[in-house]
């Protein structure tokens, strides 16, 4: 069987602060807290907030059968950046935006994990 889909349930109610971008950060980098990295940020905080160990359910794979079944193990916070990444490309942020962000939660991300 091969795995063709994976999700992540982040439960509604989940508070989060968006993308911990620091108000002066806004205009220097153009950067805001909202818009197109508010899924992949409210993901990876997801992800952080169990520092990778998430609750049953939470992370979930597809096969072949198309049956969704509970993924077992937990992310390392590299992997976890690493989908934020992939996720803000996805969503269509420029480039620059992104490799900015990304090196941000892989300099900064470890004071949270």
């Amino acid at each position: 069987m091969i795995c063709l889909y994976n999700k992540i349930c982040v439960p509604s109610g989940f508070t989060y602060d968006g993308a911990s971008v620091p108000r002066l950060a806004w205009s220097l980098t153009g950067i805001r807290p909202d818009g197109l990295l508010r899924a992949a940020a409210a993901v990876h905080d997801w992800i952080y907030r169990w520092q990778g160990a998430l609750p049953e359910g939470s992370h979930q794979f597809c096969l072949d059968d198309f049956a969704w079944q509970s993924a077992i193990g937990e992310w390392k916070r590299k992997d976890c950046d690493r989908l934020f990444g992939r996720m803000m490309r996805e969503a269509g942020v420029s480039p620059m935006k992104r490799k900015m962000a990304y090196l941000a939660v892989r300099l900064l991300g470890g004071l949270s994990w």
